[in-house]
């Protein structure tokens, strides 16, 4: 994991796009949607993944519990693991040694 300021990320995110690199990045990608949309339209010609780390307010298990949360009851205590396993579908997956 590297941290950058935003300035620096939109240059390095753009330098492993187009090296071929997938890319998780951590919020903010840039300041600008335009430079975003740059960045997407990389990936997305190089059949590349540009994701945003998980944001999980939008995710539809988040959604699904916090729709239901009257049903549930008093909630005292949570806990949260996330895994994702991203050798199953390996289409996505680009390995060097």
């Amino acid at each position: 994991m590297l941290q950058f300021r935003i300035i620096c990320i939109i240059q390095l995110l753009r330098k492993l796009l187009e090296a071929g690199k997938n890319v998780i990045c951590e919020k903010p990608f840039t300041l600008k949607y335009n430079e975003a949309l740059e960045l997407f339209e990389i990936a997305e010609d190089k059949g590349l993944i540009l994701i945003e780390a998980i944001t999980n307010q939008y995710q539809k298990n988040y959604l699904d519990i916090k729709d239901n949360l009257n049903k549930i009851g008093e909630i005292r205590l949570v806990e949260c693991n996330f895994f994702l396993n991203f050798l199953q579908d390996t289409k996505h997956l680009k390995m060097e040694l």
